[in-house]
């Protein structure tokens, strides 16, 4: 993500430690499951979505979500 997004998510999980985040992004950066599985270990968020995703990768997410730091 961009470093603004960066910065927001950060500012997110200082308010809300435990919060699910699922971000969504348009940079493809890589396309791999394992380039997004990098980039939520790194920021510590439950999902990335590459845009374009479809039903399937959103329910995913947000299942991930669902059961975030629990």
């Amino acid at each position: 993500p961009l470093p603004a997004a960066r910065q927001m998510i950060a500012s997110v999980l200082a308010a809300a430690p435990h919060a699910a985040v699922v971000a969504m992004s348009a940079d493809g950066f890589g396309n791999g499951p394992a380039e997004a599985e990098a980039l939520e270990h790194e920021l510590g968020i439950a999902a990335v979505l590459v845009k374009p995703f479809d039903r399937d990768a959103l329910t995913r997410a947000l299942e991930r979500a669902s059961t975030w730091h629990l």
